[in-house]
């Protein structure tokens, strides 16, 4: 394998004004920051550069490895928490980026980046281009300098996404919570979420198609609503943007940005508010009801019971998320969407 010596602690290596770099570590903490230019140089930020690192130079490529080391029970990433890489790339390159543990940072990067990580955080700054992460429990902070398209999968960690435009974004949790702050563009844009809640700042009109189990759509802002359980839409200012929102539990809530309001929503399609309903008296028991209530009391039972099955199929992973809800939708009947 070809390799690249350091000279006076850094490594460098041309690889075009849009070439690509990858990077495979385990514990290793990265700063990625863009330049001009056609060469990547890595430094440590601290001490010098670990004497196990790999580097493998290509035609317009670089790749930078924390090495595999045997230990009981088979390979392992070597681990050092106390290493810190400092990474100059040109700005327009393609940067892949694999990690367990270590955190990710970037700055300026505005061409294509891909981060997976395990456990470590990732924090994109000035982003632009092409945006992939997918992630387990590390949270992800990424802060747009320029449009966009972001693709996004977590399972536990939280998301916030601010500044900028997106042009399109598809974010997909299981549990960790999401902030979406930044213009949307056309799109489309899609937020999927088993428990996880989340929040669209809009400071221009946006329209919510939901299809959710137990999950809530939410607005101070004026706004329109439409639909029923299982099936909703919300309309806040003109409806010019669509988000498409998948839910289980998971609550969806729209806020303005600050300084920002959306265009007022017509008077005459604001639907006034609901008083609030009395509180319903005990219902009786099926003992006190004539024979015909006691079996639409049963058949609402069983109509419960198909609902409970459903859910239990999803929780088990035995139906996708978006099977769950088309039998919902068929079990509750047509809304008024």
């Amino acid at each position: 394998m070809t390799t690249v010596e350091p000279k006076n602690g850094i490594v460098e290596h041309a690889i075009g004004q849009s070439g690509s770099l990858s990077l495979r570590v385990a514990s290793w903490d990265l700063d990625l920051t863009a330049v001009d230019g056609d060469i990547v140089r890595v430094r440590a930020l601290s001490g010098s550069l670990p004497p196990d690192l790999e580097v493998e130079p290509g035609p317009g490529s670089l790749t930078i490895r924390q090495p595999m080391r045997s230990g009981l029970g088979g390979l392992r990433f070597g681990r050092n928490h106390d290493v810190r890489l400092g990474i100059e790339v040109p700005a327009g390159a393609t940067v892949d980026v694999q990690t367990a543990s270590g955190d990710v940072g970037t700055t300026g990067l505005v061409s294509s980046q891909h981060m997976r990580s395990a456990s470590g955080d990732l924090t994109l700054r000035g982003a632009a281009g092409v945006v992939g992460v997918e992630t387990m429990s590390g949270d992800v902070t990424i802060e747009l300098a320029a449009p966009a398209r972001i693709a996004l999968r977590s399972v536990s960690g939280d998301v916030a996404i601010r500044g900028g435009r997106a042009d399109d974004v598809s974010i997909t949790t299981t549990s960790g919570d999401i902030v979406l702050m930044s213009e949307l563009g056309a799109g489309p844009h899609t937020i999927a979420t088993i428990s996880g809640d989340a929040e669209l700042v809009s400071g221009n009109g946006v329209r919510v198609i939901a299809r959710t189990v137990a999950g809530d759509l939410r607005t101070g802002l004026p706004h329109t609503t439409q639909g029923g359980p299982g099936r909703r839409g919300l309309v806040v200012g003109d409806g010019a943007i669509e988000v498409q929102f998948k839910s289980v539990s998971g609550d969806l809530r729209v806020v303005g940005r600050p300084g920002s309001m959306p265009a007022p929503v017509s008077a005459q399609h604001t639907p006034p508010e609901p008083p609030e309903p009395p509180t319903p008296p005990a219902p009786p028991s099926l003992a006190d009801w004539d024979a015909d209530a006691a079996a639409a009391a049963r058949a609402d039972d069983g109509h419960e019971a198909l609902r409970l099955g459903i859910l239990k199929s999803l929780e088990r992973g035995e139906i996708a998320l978006e099977e769950a809800s088309a039998r919902l939708a068929d079990l509750d009947g047509p809304s008024d969407d």
